[in-house]
């Protein structure tokens, strides 16, 4: 087996992205992140005012949480049959209040990075932007929820990355803020 074949092997099983994360009061160096299988079963428009990522492992959490106001009854049942939370987490990634976003805001990648006893979720998501000679300036609160398989340990933290990109001349999201 050639050198180059092995290295892309070794990213294959597990992407390094070293990395300092604060936990819990300790400082620690996590050099191993591995990316996991998601469905992303819904994008809204009527999130939070600021970005930030939750987790959700029951229904009963999901229920108490803004995300049930954040869409409409029809949605939200459609939402919880398509999440199993006895084998699944459900994420929600808040992209906070922008303008011009377009319809198309997708969970890129999610990784868990496991630290001592627990796990740390790492989502990235990518913002589409509406055009600039094409834009009508509409503000939103853009969300975006995904499912993935509950790890082994417990899930404690998250962080999260947002990029944007040029998405043309499509429909541009508009909305109301709701929750934190």
């Amino acid at each position: 087996m050639q050198m180059s074949q092995i290295v892309t092997n070794f990213f294959d099983a597990c992407v390094f992205f070293p990395r300092i994360i604060f936990f819990s009061g300790l400082l620690s160096l996590s050099g191993c992140s591995n990316a996991v299988e998601f469905v992303q079963i819904f994008t809204g428009n009527n999130g939070p005012t600021g970005p930030n990522l939750y987790h959700f492992e029951n229904k009963e959490q999901l229920d108490l949480s803004w995300v049930k106001s954040a869409m409409s009854r029809s949605d939200y049942e459609k939402v919880l049959s398509r999440i199993d939370f006895k084998r699944q987490v459900l994420i929600a990634v808040s992209v906070g209040e922008r303008d011009s976003v377009s319809e198309n805001v997708q969970i890129s990648r999610i990784s868990l990075v496991p630290v001592a006893d627990d796990t740390i979720v790492d989502v990235s998501v990518r913002v589409g932007m509406v055009s600039k000679e094409c834009e009508k300036n509409l503000t939103s609160y853009v969300f975006v929820l995904g499912t993935f398989e509950k790890p082994k340990k417990t899930l404690s933290y998250g962080g999260f990355d947002m990029d944007n990109f040029n998405a043309g001349c499509i429909a541009e999201l508009s909305g109301q803020p709701n929750g934190p």
